[in-house]
């Protein structure tokens, strides 16, 4: 993936339950010094947001 970071980590966990199922979605990422005054916790919930929506409509 393409981006801003020196690192980035993700990983999805989908467990099937009775009536539909449970997803866990863990990411980590290391950002350059000079972008982490920016990596405001609005901006970081707002990636994550993204990712988490992308999935639904995928699965939908």
């Amino acid at each position: 993936m393409k981006g801003p970071f020196n690192n980035l980590e993700a990983s999805w966990q989908v467990i099937k339950k009775d009536k539909g199922c449970l997803v866990s979605f863990y990411v980590e990422f290391d950002v350059p010094f000079l972008l982490r005054p920016f990596m405001r916790q609005a901006l970081i919930d707002s990636f994550a947001t993204k990712y988490i929506n992308a999935f639904i409509q995928r699965a939908e």
